[in-house]
């Protein structure tokens, strides 16, 4: 097996829905549904799918919130 590292399974711990996963040159991207705590999607980046970071939401939750004073 040589110098390979171990992936465990999952790559994203936790409650992860309607996962889609593109790669784009040497990046790849992961797409999560958000709909548990907020509506909205996360997208991970990462490079080896061991390690991955939070790139980009979909949509900002502060402007999208409905706050009392608005209704």
């Amino acid at each position: 097996m040589g110098n390979l590292s171990k992936i465990r399974n999952p790559i994203l711990p936790g409650f992860n829905p309607d996962t889609s996963i593109v790669r784009v040159g040497d990046d790849y991207y992961i797409a999560t549904s958000t709909f548990e705590w907020y509506p909205g999607v996360q997208i991970h980046r990462s490079r080896d799918l061991i390690s991955l970071a939070i790139a980009s939401f979909s949509n900002e939750p502060s402007k999208n919130l409905i706050r009392r004073e608005d209704t």
